[in-house]
């Protein structure tokens, strides 16, 4: 566990300047989009629901476009330790397990997608504040909706795939989020162990995710059952586990070098 501990450190520590300046992106962006939107309504304007807002003014886009951000920078980070640094060969002949080293790649990519995750919410509900704040101005308050935010996240299918508020929601989410996690780094390996034959099942993932996403955003629209949900996140699981045995398999054999 020492050397996991070590190792987790040093990969951290590694992308924390990136990650630091992409989650203040994701934190900022989101915000102004909001607020250049909220400073454009007047007293006598049509006032849009918060979600709508949000879905209007390119959050979802600037979601994506830093989470994508991230991944590509995670894939060069991998890359420049065989083409640059060629950390790889000394991290594989360090005196620790190599899972230790394949798990600490894999949970600070996993942490940095989190913190992605988190600097949009905050993002959300800085930007349901100034919303809320200039809808107060107009007499008196009045006009102010209480627990709004909470209610846009009940009625928004996209806001619930971020923070869900049901069992199903959070088992389908967090298979998504572990698949992104596994599934790129293991098309990662299989690369660089010339197992490209293997890819074939991150792109089903992908498939499995897209469906996924399309099941929760589009639900009211959608002929989806819980129990296919259900399904569908279990196989996204299974093959998140299978991801994951055989990357270890790809490290400890040190076919990646």
């Amino acid at each position: 566990m020492k050397g996991l501990y070590r190792l987790l450190n040093i990969q951290f520590a590694s992308m924390l300047p990136v990650l630091l300046i992409l989650t203040a992106g994701m934190i900022v962006t989101p915000y102004l989009l909001l607020q250049s939107a909220v400073e454009k309504l007047n007293e006598n304007s049509v006032h849009p629901r918060f979600e709508s807002l949000y879905a209007t003014t390119g959050c979802k886009t600037a979601l994506f476009a830093f989470i994508a951000v991230f991944c590509v920078y995670f894939l060069v980070k991998q890359y420049n330790a065989y083409w640059g640094s060629k950390s790889i060969y000394t991290y594989l002949t360090l005196p620790v397990k190599r899972e230790a080293f394949y798990w600490s790649n894999l949970i600070s990519f996993t942490i940095g997608l989190l913190l992605l995750f988190a600097g949009h919410l905050l993002a959300i509900r800085w930007g349901y504040s100034a919303y809320a704040s200039h809808i107060g101005s107009y007499a008196d308050g009045r006009f102010v909706m209480h627990n709004g935010l909470f209610l846009a996240f009940i009625r928004s299918n996209f806001l619930k795939v971020l923070l869900p508020i049901s069992i199903s929601g959070w088992v389908a989410s967090v298979s998504v989020l572990v698949s992104l996690a596994t599934g790129l780094y293991y098309a990662f390996l299989c690369e660089r162990g010339r197992r490209h034959w293997y890819i074939i099942l991150v792109i089903a993932a992908g498939w499995i995710m897209r469906h996924i996403l399309n099941a929760q955003i589009a639900a009211p629209d959608l002929d989806w059952t819980m129990a296919k949900l259900y399904a569908y996140s279990i196989a996204l699981f299974l093959l998140s586990g299978f991801f994951i045995w055989h990357s270890m398999r790809l490290v400890r054999r040190g076919v990646i070098a």
